[in-house]
């Protein structure tokens, strides 16, 4: 017997009202029907503003009974699995030692027995799994500043994880394993350059360190745009590749990172990799402010949305060109993703791409294109379409997994 409640399966949509407020909808796969402001009786949380994300975590990563998690400018917060119900514990400052109260993440980034977040230029990281339940400890990088995306494997399950950082200060890429600085594994730095993890890689590893599917330099002094991690692992090494937007003398550059586990844990068949480059440059659009971006988990495709048409670029080709794929007539493109589920019922749908727009009216609009079918090419996909939103900012299903 399967018991549900309205809000037991279906999209999770994060809006931003007309003042700007944090407002939670769902579309439930349960009745079928929309509910609109889920958070507007708490008075705690409901006028919280600039909306940044909505997103679950696994139970090894956090309280079972309070999954998901609302991330905004003013706060941040879990929400609980029963109607996404709130109570003043589930505050983020509980989950952090110190400066709890101001801190703000971007995402929450989970990998090994570890996960990271980015407040304001400032990374954190909490340990939690093997019966620790840790709290987020004191900035990782105490000399720069961070871009606020974390880069991690989210292909497989692993132990001794490798993070990627983008160091703005200095313009270059920055390697965080913490548990480098266990004695067991030598009381290493933890947060290393990038050419430094591969010699630590090498010689943890020997040839199983390091795979450079292609050969470029780690760049320095360019200017950070974008990053995602994805499940797309082109040497089937249980390694996902996480892509990154670089920009440089008015040039626009992608790199593509596999990160592992220094201990190869889970099949991990390398600790580290360099699996893609590319010159975005020919692409109209690529690095503009406003610019949106998704990278896909089935084939090695990059889709960017610009104003109200989405467009998708062939990483396997050169020179890299931008192919329309379809333009909203009359709304303007606010959200564009692929969400990666965990249920291995629902793997199939990590490759269905997700866009929210906004109307002339302000209304919000939630559009998912099934990927799997079409290889990727949504020109002529119809997609699943859902109305009666303000501005949406995100949007992430929430599977029936209890």
């Amino acid at each position: 017997m399967t018991v549900s409640d309205t809000t037991s399966e279906g999209w999770m949509v994060l809006c931003s009202d007309e003042e700007g407020r944090a407002r939670l909808d769902m579309v439930s796969k349960v009745t079928g029907d929309t509910y609109f402001d889920l958070l507007k009786n708490y008075s705690e949380i409901s006028q919280w503003k600039g909306p940044r994300k909505i997103q679950s975590l696994s139970s090894t990563m956090t309280d079972a009974q309070s999954p998901f998690y609302l991330l905004t400018d003013d706060g941040a917060t879990r929400l609980g699995k029963n109607n996404f119900e709130w109570k003043e514990e589930y505050n983020f400052a509980y989950e952090a030692a110190a400066n709890g109260a101001s801190l703000r993440p971007y995402s929450i980034t989970a990998a090994g027995l570890g996960k990271m977040i980015v407040s304001g230029k400032e990374a954190y990281y909490c340990e939690r799994g093997m019966g620790i339940d840790g709290l987020y400890q004191s900035v990782v990088n105490k000399t720069f500043d961070v871009a606020p995306y974390v880069g991690a494997n989210v292909a497989a399950s692993m132990y001794v994880a490798v993070y990627l950082l983008y160091d703005t200060t200095n313009k270059c890429f920055m390697a965080y394993c913490p548990m480098m600085a266990y004695e067991d594994l030598g009381s290493l730095e933890p947060l290393v350059t990038m050419d430094k993890m591969e010699e630590i890689a090498t010689s943890f590893k020997g040839d199983n360190g390091v795979v450079h599917s292609v050969s470029y330099d780690y760049p320095e002094g360019y200017d950070y745009v974008y990053m995602e991690n994805t499940k797309y692992d082109p040497g089937n090494a249980k390694m996902g590749t996480t892509y990154t937007i670089l920009t440089k003398d008015g040039r626009s550059y992608l790199y593509g990172i596999q990160l592992g586990d220094l201990l190869l844990y889970a099949d991990c068949t390398y600790v580290l990799g360099k699996s893609y480059y590319g010159d975005l440059s020919g692409c109209t659009g690529i690095g503009e402010e406003g610019t949106l971006y998704a990278f896909s988990s089935l084939k090695n495709y990059m889709y960017y949305a610009v104003d109200n048409t989405v467009y998708r670029v062939d990483l396997s080709v050169s020179p890299l060109e931008a192919e329309r794929q379809f333009a909203l007539n009359g709304e303007t493109i606010t959200c564009l993703k692929f969400n990666l589920y965990r249920e291995s019922a629902n793997a199939s749908r990590s490759y269905d791409l997700v866009v929210g727009s906004v109307d002339g009216a302000g209304k919000g609009i939630l559009r998912v294109y099934e990927g799997l079918e079409s290889e990727g090419d949504f020109s002529s996909v119809t997609p699943e379409k859902y109305t009666g939103f303000a501005r949406i900012v995100d949007a992430t299903y929430r599977e029936r997994n209890n």
